[in-house]
């Protein structure tokens, strides 16, 4: 029994923290999937807490996964690891029978899993989690619960930096189609005659879908916004990379074929313009332009309504004129919200594109930090090789971080059991 209760803790604990790492790299992209788990039950007005939600429970996975392979408080945990596991199951078991959406996100964009897959793999941990419950008092537990309280937390506090990194300063590895190193040249994107966007709005609990030409008024609020193309693709895929101009105009062909451009991915302006303002985005245009960069911004399509346009293109929306789609001053480019997010997820996020080749990426708070040197980063090649090996180096670093802390785990309660 003693190599089962082993082998069940180590089985939940490598798959409880490679799940919840998968989420702390990428907690917007989790908060995605929590919102469309809303929606299916009904939650929509939770939809505020998506985000905290996402990192609340990548942490806790993670938090799970270390105590059951480094063994911290096992006895509290396999109650806490029984529950959740139960939860889990009884929810994919709904999924797998209504199908209310198609994936379930239990391992980011790294590992896709249909709904049936991912009740079945529950079935395989729902037992490992029972063998644990039941014969917990049998697995040797230490006998410092504030040494173990405190370790626990670190791990805790480990897993938190990690998410806090990610929203601040960049991803750490991303799996998408849209990461670093990928040409967005070569994968599949729209063409203006294709595509078309509906935008639904709410109102007295009722929905109505929308063309760009007959949007409600303002005693409607805005639901969502789905940009569909062809039967073969759907711009909101995060394979396909399509931006137009506010009169519908598709400018990706220029955007892909332009050397050196930042692109500021604004998929919220409301929660954007109540950090940052136009002021901060001329500013890092300027700085952008005298590093040798083009730049410009895109924001998600249901930004503003089209007021008037002439003849020549020249289209008046909110508090802008725009003529040149890299001249603007606030948004030439709108593309899918959830393009937008996939692209970059941080609101307000910079990505290096170099012929259509992602580069680089920034979170808002680093690309807005006036301390950042883009002159550094204008040879694409380099910038782009030194891009990847942090992403490795730092992945790599986060490895040993967690096994240095099962090192002075061991040596510490074997210091604490030799002074009893």
């Amino acid at each position: 029994m003693k190599f089962l209760t082993r082998l069940c803790r180590l089985i939940l604990g490598a798959v409880f923290v490679f799940s919840g790492f998968l989420k702390l790299i990428d907690p917007v992209g989790t908060s995605l999937v929590i919102k469309e788990y809303f929606e299916a039950f009904h939650l929509s007005f939770l939809d505020f807490a998506v985000v905290p939600a996402a990192v609340a429970l990548a942490l806790l996975e993670f938090t799970i996964g270390v105590s059951m392979l480094v063994r911290l408080r096992i006895r509290f945990m396999a109650w806490v690891t029984l529950i959740v596991m139960s939860f889990f199951t009884l929810v994919t078991l709904y999924l797998a029978v209504f199908n209310p959406i198609s994936d379930c996100g239990c391992f980011g964009e790294a590992i896709h899993l249909t709904n049936w897959q991912t009740f079945f793999k529950n079935l395989i941990l729902l037992p490992c989690a029972v063998v644990i419950f039941i014969w917990r008092s049998s697995i040797s537990e230490f006998e410092h619960p504030v040494a173990e309280w405190i370790f626990m937390l670190l791990f805790v506090a480990f897993g938190a930096g990690v998410a806090v990194h990610v929203s601040r300063v960049r991803p750490v590895m991303e799996f998408s189609s849209l990461s670093i190193g990928n040409d967005l040249a070569a994968a599949p994107s729209g063409d203006s005659d294709s595509y078309e966007t509906t935008f639904i709005y709410e109102k007295n609990g009722e929905k109505g879908e929308f063309s760009i030409d007959n949007l409600p008024d303002s005693t409607w609020t805005f639901v969502d916004a789905v940009t569909v193309g062809s039967e073969e693709t759907e711009s909101s895929s995060d394979a396909d990379f399509y931006v137009e101009n506010v009169i519908g105009t598709d400018i990706t062909p220029d955007i892909l074929s332009r050397r050196n451009l930042l692109v500021v991915s604004i998929y919220d302006p409301e929660k954007f313009y109540g950090r940052y303002s136009d002021e901060d985005i001329d500013n890092l245009r300027q700085r952008a332009m005298d590093a040798g960069f083009d730049f410009m911004t895109v924001a998600s399509m249901i930004y503003g309504d089209i007021e008037s346009a002439d003849a020549e293109g020249m289209v008046e929306t909110g508090d802008y004129l725009c003529t040149d789609p890299m001249a603007c001053d606030t948004f030439p480019g709108l593309a899918d919200r959830k393009l937008l997010m996939t692209l970059n997820r941080s609101n307000g996020g910079m990505t290096y594109l170099d012929e259509g080749r992602i580069i680089k990426k920034w979170a808002a708070p680093s690309a807005f930090n006036p301390s950042l040197n883009l002159a550094d980063d204008a040879d694409s090649e380099l910038a782009l090789l030194e891009e990847s090996n942090r992403q490795r180096s730092t992945v790599v670093m986060c490895v040993i971080a967690l096994l240095l802390g099962y090192i002075v785990k061991l040596i510490v309660f074997k210091i604490l059991k030799h002074f009893k």
